[in-house]
Formats: structure tokens, sequence, C-alpha cells
């Protein structure tokens, strides 16, 4: 009964080249460690985490046969629908993320992303700065800001970000 035993199941089957029985165990694993213990976001984290990569690896079967057949349209609004789809499911991970561990820049850093490539350059704003902050993130975040900056319009803003950014550089 103790759920680390199957968080480090479900990273064994999350890493298995079978992907199809690497999900179905990998999700049931994180599943299971969730139920032991409720309160661990890390199970939840996992969980999204599966679900990301799912969706990834199926938007790259999807650009394969685009790429084989381009001039199939109804294969280009499929893909185009799963990249939307994995967009906004990972806006809602990363939004219940920050929400159950708000200290951590790496979830601001990836939601901000996420907004941006959206065009919610208000809330990447918000959550760059957050990261921002953090040396890890200092140069992505300062970055990114610059560009959202600059999708905004507010150039002078956005240059002194990109030269913030330059600053963190080795």
């Amino acid at each position: 009964n103790d759920h680390r035993v199957f968080l480090r199941l479900g990273d064994i089957a999350f890493d298995m080249e079978d992907w199809a029985a690497g999900y179905a165990q990998a999700k049931e694993y994180f599943q299971k460690a969730c139920e032991i213990n409720a309160t661990d976001t890390t199970s939840r984290d996992r969980l999204g985490d599966v679900e990301i990569k799912n969706m990834r690896l199926e938007i790259q079967k999807l650009q394969e046969q685009s790429k084989a057949n381009p001039t199939d349209k109804e294969l280009r609004g499929r893909l185009k629908e799963a990249i939307q789809k994995r967009i906004q499911y990972e806006i809602q991970e990363y939004e219940r993320r920050i929400k159950a561990q708000p200290l951590k820049a790496v979830f601001h850093n990836r939601l901000g992303d996420l907004y941006f490539q959206t065009g919610r350059h208000d809330e990447a704003i918000s959550e760059l700065q957050l990261a921002a902050r953090d040396p890890k993130f200092k140069i992505s975040g300062h970055t990114l800001l610059g560009r959202c900056l600059h999708a905004k319009g507010q150039f002078p803003m956005a240059i002194t970000q990109f030269q913030k950014a330059r600053e963190g550089q080795e």
C-alpha cells in the first residue's frame, strides 16, 4: 500500500518502447498511486504527463501520415484538431498544477509558453514574470516575455526583456 511503489512502476511503464502497453499500464499504476495517497500531487502530475505523451505521439503519427498524403484535407483537419486538443488539455493540466503547487517555476514557465502559443499574451506575461524569477528560467522566461510584449506592440518593454534574457547567458 505504498504509493511510491506504484509511482515507480508507472515510471517504468511510461518509458516502455511499446507505448500501447506502456500507456495502459502507466495510467493504471498512477491511478492506483492517486487512490492510495490522494494528497500526493506527484501521482496526479504523472497521470497528466501520461495523457500529454499519448496525445503527442498521436499527433506525431498524424503528422507522418499528413506528410505522406499532403493533399488529404480530412487528415490535416484531424491533425489540427489533435494539436488544439493537446494544447487545451495541457493548459488545464498546468493550471491545475499551479493551483496545487504555486511556487513551482517550471509550471509557470510551461503555462506561460502555452498561453503564448494560444495568443493569450496578458496571461502569458503574468506566468512568465513568475517563472523568470527562478534562475533556471531566467533566460527562457525573459525571452518569452519579450516575445509576448513584442506581439502586443510594446517594443521598448520587449527590448528590455530580451536584454535581461541576454544578461542571463553565460
